[in-house]
């Protein structure tokens, strides 16, 4: 589900307020990120602008912030969070296909060392009983 936010932008105090607003209601649903929220709403109410707001919180890299922050200047506020969303998609993307390729190889040599231990544990005692009939 996406939701596209068009706001007027009249000043950085009125939108903060109106922001800060939309800050209660992503905080119920945040769960970890409380804190940082909370500091976000307030330098938002005490005049900052949402892009300072967001690099003063270190919510995003100053990769991200920058890119908000042009956003917020041109007045594609929408487009500009679109275009964050999707590249931290796609970065957090490729962050989990690398933990994955790393841990693949991994999982097979400690799987692999489970099952040799079982068997071991399975063959020995019978080669132990079949040299004492044998």
């Amino acid at each position: 589900m996406e939701v596209l936010v068009h706001l007027p932008a009249v000043g950085p105090n009125a939108f903060g307020a109106v922001f800060a607003e939309g800050f209660d209601r992503f905080r119920q649903q945040a769960g970890g990120l409380k804190k940082i929220i909370d500091q976000c709403k307030e330098l938002l109410l005490d005049g900052d602008s949402f892009p300072e707001a967001m690099e003063k919180t270190n919510i995003f890299t100053s990769f991200y912030a920058q890119m908000i922050s042009v956003g917020f200047k041109s007045g594609s506020m929408d487009q500009a969070m679109k275009q964050v969303s999707e590249r931290l998609q796609k970065d957090t993307e490729r962050r989990i296909y690398s933990l994955i390729s790393v841990l693949e190889p991994t999982l097979v040599i400690v799987l692999s060392l489970i099952v040799g231990m079982i068997l071991l544990s399975v063959i020995l005692p019978l080669m132990g009983i079949m040299s004492t009939i044998g």
